[in-house]
């Protein structure tokens, strides 16, 4: 059974048509899946029982080495704060697998380094809105 790697990958932002492309300042990235219980199961006088019901909620987080440059990510989310963009994430192009739908483009939490001659850094985590399709490796 052939293991699928990280990268060579894409991950690519579409806020107005046109995707562009943030491979370059990516270092790594996972899709999240978490599932919240909206109801609790619940059994009556005759015996039968109602299960309970669950909701997912899809998210985007990556490790970044930061482009401050006009064209960079980080001014694409400064310009584009709580916006609704559909997001493509492509762990390994060879593999083909992939994932898309849209996020909230949030600005990361921290940006910057400890260390003098080190790349300005950050982590960003992006909430589905709705859920991720997801395409299987051919």
């Amino acid at each position: 059974m052939p293991i699928t790697v990280l990268g060579p990958g894409t991950v690519s932002i579409d806020i107005a048509g046109t995707p562009l492309d943030f491979s370059a300042e990516v270092k790594s990235a996972k899709i999240q899946h978490e599932y919240d219980e909206v109801s609790e199961a619940v059994t009556y006088l005759d015996g039968s029982q109602s299960p309970a019901t669950n909701r997912r909620a899809d998210a985007f987080s990556a490790s970044l080495d930061n482009d401050l440059a006009a064209g960079g990510l980080y001014s694409l989310l400064v310009e584009n704060d709580l916006a609704t963009a559909e997001l493509t994430y492509t762990p390994n192009t060879a593999a083909g697998a992939s994932w898309v739908g849209s996020v909230i483009l949030t600005l990361p939490s921290e940006i910057g380094t400890d260390d003098m001659g080190s790349p300005i850094a950050s982590e960003i985590e992006w909430a589905a809105v709705g859920t991720f399709t997801y395409t299987p490796a051919t």
